[in-house]
Order: structure tokens, then C-alpha cells, then sequence
């Protein structure tokens, strides 16, 4: 029976592995751009040479500073255009820009859209103010409900766990082994390896190289923009194939592993502090004071700390034996 599992999973994994291949026909521009960003490289390399060897003129023409042109179809995917198309264009509408910003006209007009957000805002929100106490009501109402059957389910929580039970789990189940099977396998690198392919992110790192070679040379920096607007075009496939939810996703997911991080850092902080406190203080202790105030609290917090202290003065005095060892 395992068997057939593992050959199930291995013929998911190449059929994953074929389509990702034939996704390629959604970018046939792919190919091209990697065998360009490999001639800016080899240019700016050359570049870079004869400017060491400080010949009168430099032969050499370094092709990162031009634009993409290498194609083998029309794009499927509308590049972004985020940016003007020129340096000079650039600089002309962030001059109109600033002129439109800080004039009469637009103050005005900013002044009176305000107004009239203010004005229709506060009518909702004196609607809005009406059913906040009764929300606040109905709410309080649930949480001061009490359960006075010990042990004993609600049907929708009776509900909830079978549906977890027979749907949720099994798929949460299968789904980890499918992911542990193709990371062990390497299917998971090939698949990423093809899609940085189609997504351009090879052709991104090399242009980079490239224009590296080539700015520690000439100091072009206007030349800079150009190669924002090869980037914006670069990752334009990318941008318009994946989804806008997988988008959200993967900024919740950053956004939480951020927050956990930071999150973590203070409780670190804290634990070190609270060492630094005991490792201050004298042979004994004496807590006093009313009723209520939180002694309890501070002994525990107290004991779990020096608990904590102890296990890593002990795991220290492990790794120093296995170093002398």
C-alpha cells in the first residue's frame, strides 16, 4: 500500500513537474531575456577591462544601459508602467507634479473634498452611534451567558469537530505528506528553479551583475532609471500571472512572521532582564505588601525564570564538555 502511494505521489509531482515546463508557452520571452542579461554580463565585463587597462576609447558598447529587446513573440503579459519612459520625462512631470501640488487651485479643491467627506462621514457615523450600545448590549449579553452543563458539547460544537474530522484534517494530513515527499524528492527545487525561469528572476540578478560591473566604471547615474524600467518590466510576467489572493497571502504571512519576530524579541528582552534581576539580588528573598498586589504573580515569574536560568547554564556546560571532548 505504501507503494502506491509513493508512485501516486511520484507521478502528481511529474505531472506538476510537465506542467510547469509547458507553462513556458506563457512566456516566450523568457528564454530570450536570459540570453540577453548573459550578453550584458559579458559586455560589462569587457567594459569593465578595458577601462582598467585605461585605453583613450573604450571599444566596448556595455548593453545593460539599453532596454530589452530580444523577443521571440509578442508578450501575453502588459508590462507595468509604473514609470515614464525616460529619465528627462521623469524629471519633467516630477517638476508639473510639484507645480500642481502646491498651488491655489488644488488646496482649494482638497479643502472642499474634505468637506465633504466630513459632512456625509458624520452623518453616518450619528446613525452608526445609535447601535453601538445596543451592540455593546447583545455582546455582553453572549459573554455573561455561563454553561452550567460541565462536559457537555454544544451541537455546533458537535457539528464543527465531525466536519474537522471527516474534511479538514485528513486534507491537512495528506497535504503535508504530498509537501514532505516532493521536498525530500526535490521536486520542490526543481519547480522552483522553472518557474525563476519563466518569472525572469535569473535574467533580474544577472542584469544586476552586469550593470554592477558597468557603474563601478562610469558613475552613470542617470543610467539608474534605466534599469528600473528594465526591472519593472522584468517582473511584469510575474506580477500579472500570480493572483492578487496569493499576493495578500504572502504579505499576511511576512506580516505575521515579522510581527512574531518582533514579538519574540521583547519576550527575550524581558527573560534576559529578569535573569539580570535575579543574578542581582542577594541569598534571600522577602516579598511584601497587600492583598492582591501580585506577590503570587512575582514568584512565579521568579521561579520560572531561575528554571529557565538553569537549563542554560546546564545545556552551556554541555557544549563546553563536548568541545573539550
Amino acid at each position: 500500500m505504501r507503494v502506491m502511494k509513493s508512485d501516486v505521489k511520484r507521478r502528481i509531482c511529474a505531472s506538476i513537474t510537465v506542467a510547469s515546463l509547458l507553462c513556458g508557452l506563457l512566456f516566450p520571452n523568457a528564454l530570450p531575456r536570459l540570453a540577453e542579461a548573459l550578453r550584458d554580463v559579458l559586455t560589462s565585463l569587457l567594459y569593465y577591462a578595458c577601462e582598467l587597462l585605461e585605453l583613450r576609447i573604450n571599444p566596448i558598447h556595455p548593453t545593460v544601459t539599453d532596454v530589452q529587446s530580444w523577443r521571440f513573440a509578442e508578450e501575453l503579459w502588459t508590462p507595468i508602467r509604473a514609470l515614464p519612459s525616460s529619465f528627462e520625462e521623469f524629471v519633467s512631470l516630477m517638476g508639473s507634479l510639484g507645480a500642481a501640488i502646491f498651488s491655489w487651485k488644488n488646496l482649494v479643491a482638497y479643502i472642499s473634498f474634505l468637506a465633504n467627506f466630513l459632512y456625509y462621514f458624520s452623518r453616518v457615523l450619528i446613525v452608526l452611534i445609535l447601535f453601538i450600545p445596543l451592540m455593546k448590549l447583545k455582546i455582553e449579553g453572549y459573554l455573561n451567558v455561563r454553561n452550567t452543563r460541565r462536559g457537555v458539547k454544544s451541537k455546533q460544537l458537535i457539528r464543527l469537530e465531525r466536519f474537522m474530522d471527516k474534511y479538514i484534517y485528513p486534507t491537512v494530513r495528506r497535504c503535508k505528506e504530498f509537501a514532505e515527499f516532493a521536498v525530500d524528492e526535490g521536486y520542490l527545487v526543481r519547480w522552483i528553479l522553472i518557474w525563476f525561469l519563466w518569472f525572469n528572476v535569473y535574467s533580474v540578478v544577472l542584469s544586476a551583475i552586469a550593470f554592477y560591473f558597468y557603474f563601478i566604471m562610469s558613475w552613470n547615474v542617470p543610467n539608474v532609471y534605466i534599469q528600473l524600467l528594465k526591472l519593472q518590466t522584468d517582473l511584469s510576467p510575474m506580477i500579472r500571472f500570480v493572483p492578487g489572493i496569493a499576493w495578500l497571502t504572502a504579505g499576511a504571512v511576512i506580516f505575521d512572521r515579522i510581527c512574531k519576530s518582533a514579538a519574540y524579541d521583547r519576550l527575550y528582552y524581558a527573560e534576559r532582564a529578569n535573569e539580570a534581576v535575579l543574578r542581582e539580588r542577594g541569598v534571600s528573598t522577602v516579598i511584601f505588601g497587600e492583598m492582591g498586589i501580585g506577590k503570587t504573580e512575582l514568584l512565579k515569574s521568579m521561579a520560572l525564570t531561575a528554571e529557565v536560568k538553569i537549563f542554560k547554564d546546564r545545556l552551556r556546560q554541555q557544549f563546553r564538555r563536548i568541545r573539550l571532548v
